[in-house]
């Protein structure tokens, strides 16, 4: 017969076929399957969703492992008849894109994001997640994977980003979600929260520092955070120390001066270690924090979110900490506090995984998932869960594996799940990034639930309030009575923490404020700390002993309820956007503008082109802008890229310096300060902030009424736009002061249903975005359709199978077990396969630094995609890591060539004439058929308990060593010989045991068994038939 079959495998040219026919006959998609009869309608589903890659670059050897491990499940699956769903998509990982996009930009142009502002940046870090997105999508296709493409998800994608927003409202109505200022692991060089488990601990060698502290010798390898250290904590049980009682202080002498220090016994401290004494730095340690809240004691920061030291560390005050240390050692040292320093120590030090950041652990106001809470569970599946019983996400996510619901394999890692689980903490789930889904929360401008009385307090301040304590200083009197609800707002962010009750109102001087006043949340040894503490807060005010202080105490309640100003979801009528035009060479030069016509320079112009890239998409019905030229140009770009109408009107003009117009502005400052920086004071021929905040405060409420139901962008000056932000939060002058918008960003203003304390409409959503896990965690259902009832939810939810790695069971595993007991009552998956890590032949980790990178795509283009993928299979077994090496690939490349020549030879070998019966089979060869299904049933077997590597081993010594070497040389003289009827005998056999051969190694080699396949069988397709 003719030769069907070319001479050799040729994968560069087949497999690109094969592929593109398997997504033509839509046999991925299980409904494809039922509609062409290929699965029963009725057929038992078998699902799993793909650990979607990061849009962070492209996919590496880690990814074509787990990717082939699930390939084999589900193709064996499709093969078995089930209804088989394996659900594509790639993940945004925001703080890793974020992260990469930032590296990139600096690497490339020097620049960081504040450099681009928000919204050019994130428009880069788009494109790039959609480029990454493209070259993962066609290599994971590349390596053969069976996934339903119709059905392809993404992380940041609408119906993901709706069951984002969903999920938290759920939670947040169930008690579980709240806001509270705890320590944190906060990222200087990313500016964000960092999880626990997204920490890398790298060990480095660094000086360990015993340092004098009074009577006692304290161990630290960080000096930098001990400024502000008075407690003195150490084991009740040593006996060195016995004389010392809870509760006494000693007065000492410290880095700044004296300090007064206070005894604090804990059993946490080890005995055995350094001398067995410590000072605590609540703020910047997690253990310290710790110890802090169980004894109520105070906390203060002592290094700033960018990685700089605080005015309480006096002349070291503003340099980066890893510049200050050596100074603060050397001072130590000239004080003679220094001990000794051991040179060798080996230090621990907390990075960013993401990042690569130092990280600081800081105090911070964050969202929180509360895993200590009981709560009412809805509709439930969960064993020794039901419907209406209370429960904890600690004891679902406990339970449901202890049940064996969620089976976690290999067991080992169950055991180590427990212990986590054990172990857990409130989760931190905001995020201090651009990229990302913001947290799903409004605050109304007008009261935030505040009503008409409001007080600000500094970021570092606000954890104080929470810690009970229980007064504040102002220089001002706010106006507020014995009895006054009062909304607590945190100044930096605007956002309302929660509410005092004013119990006495007091008003005082400097001079007569009690320096050891317990109320407060910070004591002072001199008057002059206490000045300087008020200069920090009012760097403008001339601040002397005889200046006015008001005294506010209350008790602070932390309860927030949506009504209070908070929306979570709300409907948004428009959107509005505060806009300040770009540059001009005034403001480049640094003079005062006014009511000058200066058009923008070049950089304005490019400016104003970035803002509006920024709008595509925003539906912008309508653009009101100064009249001034520098608006005019700006609105005027605008419009060109929107379509939007522009109205000018003068009353939204920069202020009228009159006078001082054109000259510089330190001159203005520096000679002009009445007119500079109060509210009513005017220069010669101009206006006073009064004058303008009533001008532009009364156009912005004109169009508020006429035009609330459209989208509008106001192109207007810096000016009106802090003084309008300053009336919309009912912000002091002083506030308004320290508030000037950049020319690099939009302020964004939701407009919404009137709110139901102060009828406002105007509302800013919360600046935060979530950590990357609690969108991550709603994979297995967010992808069917939740919070809808889809029929995809209903059919494929819980997932049948889980495949990532193990070093993400915390990471990604655990939490979609607490995501999906939570919201829906079900487990996510039944079975959690984790797989371990590929390593190179010394067992090193893949890395560029290394050098040892391996490119999945090159292999496969090299050797093609099946002997990448038995390479990475055989030799794997369940949670181990995997030794990995090219050479590998290359032997299973033979295999695949192995298949080819021998399915050729007995294709070539068969007869013209194919009568026989099975009746002319003999017993013989009845025997090897049979041995072919018994192995065809022990490979679906080792498949069906998770023993990859030994099903891919089998099969593979079956073919080779037993179907080539033994079977087909046994037959070769009845093919070669006169007989026709032993002829047409000898070909059955071993067409029958070669088609059982590439259904066993279909799962794991469906290019070159599918293309064989083709060839005896041109109506089929291996991918469907029956195992």
């Amino acid at each position: 017969m003719p030769d069907a079959m070319e001479p050799r495998y040729d994968h560069t040219k087949l497999e690109g076929e094969i592929y593109a026919r398997w997504e033509k006959s839509g046999f991925f998609n299980p409904d494809v399957c039922v509609e062409k009869g290929v699965t029963d309608k009725d057929a038992e589903p078998f699902s799993l969703s793909l650990p979607p890659p990061n849009v962070t670059g492209t996919l590496h050897i880690g990814h074509a492992f787990e990717d082939a491990i699930q390939d084999i499940m589900v193709r064996y699956q499709r093969m078995r008849g089930r209804r088989t769903l394996w659900v594509p998509g790639t993940d945004h990982a925001a703080i890793a894109t974020q992260a990469k996009v930032e590296g990139m930009l600096y690497k490339e142009e020097k620049k960081t994001k504040y450099d681009l502002g928000r919204e050019e940046f994130l428009r880069r870090v788009e494109n790039f997640a959609q480029e990454s997105h493209d070259t993962i999508v066609k290599q994971v296709r590349r390596m053969g994977t069976s996934l339903d493409w119709s059905r392809e998800a993404y992380t940041f994608d609408e119906k993901r980003s709706f069951a984002v927003r969903a999920a938290f409202e759920k939670m947040y109505d169930a008690g579980l979600i709240y806001r509270g200022a705890r320590i944190v692991n906060w990222d200087p060089k990313l500016k964000t929260t960092v999880s626990d488990d997204e920490i890398a601990w790298k060990e480095e060698p660094a000086p360990f520092y015993y340092l004098k502290y009074g009577p006692f010798v304290i161990a630290t390898a960080r000096p930098e955070t001990k400024f502000g250290d008075k407690y003195v904590v150490m084991h009740p049980n040593d006996k060195r120390y016995k004389k010392y009682k809870h509760g006494d202080t000693l007065k000492l002498e410290w880095i700044n001066g004296s300090v007064t220090a206070t005894i604090i016994k804990d059993d946490v401290i080890d005995m055995e270690f350094g001398t067995g004494v410590m000072t605590i730095t609540p703020w910047h340690d997690a253990t310290d924090f710790g110890i802090a809240e169980r004894h109520k004691l105070d906390k203060e920061q002592i290094i700033d979110f960018d990685g700089k030291l605080l005015p309480i560390a006096g002349e070291f005050a503003g340099i980066y900490i890893t510049k200050a240390r050596p100074l603060i050692v050397e001072k130590l040292r000239a004080k003679g506090l220094l001990e000794k320093v051991d040179e060798k120590y080996l230090h621990r030090v907390a990075t960013n995984s993401r990042g690569g950041g130092l990280i600081e652990p800081q105090i911070k106001m964050q969202w929180w998932v509360d895993v200590n809470k009981p709560f009412a569970m809805g509709e439930s599946s969960l064993k020794g869960i039901p419907k209406g019983s209370r429960a904890t996400l600690k004891e679902l996510m406990r339970k449901v594996v202890k049940s064996g619901q969620v089976k976690i394999v290999p067991e080992r890692f169950a055991k180590i799940y427990f212990h986590w689980i054990n172990n857990l903490h409130d989760w931190c789930i905001s995020r201090q990034l651009w990229y990302g889904h913001r947290i799903p929360v409004w605050y109304c401008l007008a009261c935030g639930g505040k009503a008409d009385k409001k007080m600000g307090f500094a970021g570092d301040v606000v954890p104080q309030v929470f810690d009970r304590k229980t007064r504040t200083y102002r220089l001002r009197d706010h106006g507020f009575t014995v009895g006054d609800r009062v909304a607590f707002e945190n100044s930096a962010t605007g956002e309302l923490f929660g509410y005092g009750t004013m119990t006495e109102i007091a008003k005082t001087t400097v001079a007569e404020i009690d320096l050891k006043d317990p109320k407060h949340w910070k004591t002072y040894e001199a008057r002059e700390q206490l000045i300087a503490a008020f200069k920090r807060h009012y760097p403008e005010k001339d601040i002397r002993s005889d200046t006015p202080v008001w005294l506010y105490t209350y008790v602070f309640d932390q309860t927030i309820k949506k009504s209070d100003g908070i929306r979570v979801n709300p409907e948004i009528k428009s959107r509005w956007f505060l806009v300040r035009h770009g540059e001009t060479d005034s403001v480049k030069n640094n003079t005062v503008d006014g009511w000058q016509d200066t058009p923008l320079n070049e950089t304005g112009l490019a400016q104003a082109e970035k803002h509006a890239e920024g709008m595509r998409g925003k539906k912008i019905d309508l653009i009101i802008s100064s009249d001034l030229k520098r608006c005019k140009e700006t609105a005027e770009i605008f419009a060109r890229t929107t379509g939007a109408k522009i109205i000018y009107d003068p009353d939204l003009r920069e202020r009228n310096w009159g006078a001082l117009e054109g000259i510089p502005k330190s001159e203005r400052d520096l000679h002009h300060q009445d007119a500079s920086y109060s509210y009513h004071g005017k220069p010669e021929r101009g206006e006073s902030f009064a004058d303008v905040e009533d001008r532009s405060w009364n156009a912005f409420q004109k169009y508020l009424k006429l035009y609330a139901d459209k989208n509008v962008v106001f192109s207007i000056h810096g000016g009106p736009i802090r003084l309008i932000m300053g009336k919309l939060r009912k912000w002091s002058f002083e506030e308004v002061l320290r508030y000037y918008p950049p020319v690099s960003e939009m302020v964004a203003l939701d407009i919404s249903a009137p709110c139901a304390q102060c009828k406002g409409e105007i509302y800013e959503q919360d600046p935060d975005t979530f950590d990357t896990w609690f969108s991550s965690g709603t994979w297995t259902f967010s992808t069917l359709g939740w919070p809808e009832k889809t029929k995809d939810l209903a059919t494929y939810h819980p997932n049948s199978f889980m495949a990532p790695g193990y070093e993400i069971l915390f990471l990604w595993v655990a939490r979609m077990i607490l995501m999906s007991g939570c919201l829906l009552g079900q487990i996510p998956f039944k079975i959690a396969y984790l797989h371990g890590i590929v390593r190179d032949i010394e067992g090193r980790k893949f890395s560029k630094s290394l050098g040892n990178g391996i490119d999945p795509l090159e292999l496969a283009n090299t050797y093609g995609a099946d002997a990448v993928r038995m390479a990475l299979v055989v030799g794997a077994a369940p949670g181990n890591d995997l030794k990995f090496a090219e050479s590998k690939v290359a032997g299973y490349r033979n295999f695949a060539t192995k298949i080819w020549n021998a399915s050729r030879f007995v294709l070539m070998n068969k007869p013209a004439s194919a009568s026989a019966k099975a009746g002319n089979l003999t017993a013989k060869d009845k025997a090897h058929i049979a041995h072919a299904q018994k192995m065809k049933k022990a490979v679906g077997a080792h498949i069906e308990k998770f023993e990859f590597h030994l099903a891919a081993e089998k099969a593979y010594h079956y073919f080779w060593h037993t179907f080539a070497d033994k079977i087909i040389e046994e037959y070769k003289p009845l093919l070669k010989g006169d007989s026709g009827v032993a002829q047409v005998r000898a070909y059955r056999v071993l067409e029958t045991i070669l088609l059982d051969s590439l259904k066993m190694l279909h799962p794991f080699m469906p290019f070159v068994t599918e293309a064989v396949y083709e060839k005896f069988l041109p109506k089929k397709m291996l991918m469907v038939e029956e195992w």
